[in-house]
């Protein structure tokens, strides 16, 4: 399973820069670490139809996929009954959210919508031999 986490972790690299919706009232850290969210669905902007299925086939195997990020900095996501633990660190803007920093697995994911109730994450990949597309992760709370 912790290939499945890898494999999800390189179809996220990359930074793409959108405005963060979020709460007001709560800081980002706040809104991150008060609720285990849950995954929903994703989204993508590629045409490809390599990229299209497997995408498909990481939203399918993130069914019922939980992610906890705690104050600590650490987080923890679940999914088919396996965990994968890491590091997080959110940017001084609060819009970047940088996963794992420092290893070979550091990726970065852009909130574009954060609230109570719904956590939206974006990344942006640019693979040599594709034409860049973005991944939008869903994630809803428990």
């Amino acid at each position: 399973m912790k290939s499945t986490f890898k494999f999800t972790a390189i179809l996220l690299a990359g930074l793409f820069l959108f405005s963060c919706t979020k709460d007001k009232n709560q800081s980002t850290e706040s809104l991150l670490t008060s609720i285990t969210w849950v995954f929903d669905r994703l989204e993508t902007n590629s045409q490809d139809e390599l990229v299209i299925g497997l995408l498909a086939l990481a939203e399918a195997l993130m069914t019922d996929a939980t992610y906890t990020f705690r104050l600590d900095g650490t987080y923890t996501m679940s999914a088919l009954g396996e965990t994968d633990d890491g590091t997080w660190e959110l940017s001084s803007d609060e819009k970047t959210v940088t996963f794992d920093k420092g290893t070979a697995d550091e990726y970065q994911q852009t909130i574009v919508k954060l609230n109570g109730n719904e956590l939206v994450l974006r990344s942006e990949e640019d693979p040599a031999d594709e034409e860049p597309y973005s991944v939008t992760f869903y994630w809803l709370r428990d």
